[in-house]
């Protein structure tokens, strides 16, 4: 709530306000979702066959902006990040797969210091910091021809505060720009607790942690607006 108070203070005396889309393609740090799908796949007499891993892929974000006095630029946004993996068999006697459903949101602030301003074209470089909500979907299925179907599916959920570096450039185009941008995002995951039992979270066969982590590199576009 200060940072948000403080965001409407300053757009009061800001030259400008903005409104901005993005989406970017993230490298998400899932090693533990990837050893769990390797594990789901060794543990079983079922020769499952890897049909989606758990790698990265795109997100999308929205940002309001305020151009301070000195040029610098303060953003609040929200987004969107997701990845899977799925495991699948079948033959004649019937299938059976395994799905993990990873969906990320993310909330937070942005300072980007400007460095050039020539002919249109901007160059800026800040940080960033925020917090992440996490929600893993697990679910396994079993189809046999003979005797029917059984499912089972279970939700965890996570919270994470996150920070990292931003450099961006933006060509103004009357009261339009667009512009690209490259990042890293270090995310210091938490646990996933059971959505039925807050006192439950996921481990592995070694009693360690499995952790979602949306840290990892980001590269991306975006097109906004002078409002």
């Amino acid at each position: 709530m200060g940072i948000l108070l403080m965001f409407l203070a300053l757009a009061g005396n800001a030259q400008n306000t903005s409104f901005e889309v993005k989406t970017y393609y993230g490298v998400y740090n899932m090693a533990d979702m990837q050893d769990m799908q390797q594990q789901a796949r060794t543990n079983t007499d079922v020769p499952f066959r890897v049909i989606d891993e758990v790698t990265g892929y795109w997100g999308y974000e929205i940002a309001l902006g305020v151009t301070l006095p000195n040029t610098d630029q303060l953003n609040l946004f929200a987004g969107l990040n997701s990845t899977g993996g799925r495991l699948h068999y079948s033959d004649f006697s019937g299938s059976a797969s395994f799905d993990q459903v990873l969906r990320g949101t993310h909330l937070g602030a942005e300072f980007l210091k400007r460095l050039s301003n020539n002919n249109g074209f901007t160059v800026e470089a800040g940080l960033r910091a925020g917090v992440s909500f996490t929600r893993l979907d697990l679910r396994s299925s079993l189809q046999l021809n003979t005797t029917g179907s059984s499912s089972e599916e279970q939700q965890f959920n996570s919270f994470a505060p996150h920070l990292g570096p931003r450099f961006a450039v933006r060509k103004l185009l009357s009261n339009f720009y667009i512009g690209a941008f490259a990042g890293y995002d270090y995310n210091f995951a938490g646990k996933l607790k059971l959505s039925t039992n807050k006192e439950a979270f996921l481990i592995d066969r070694n009693n360690d942690q499995i952790k979602a982590d949306w840290g990892g590199f980001r590269i991306g576009l975006s097109l906004g607006i002078q409002l």
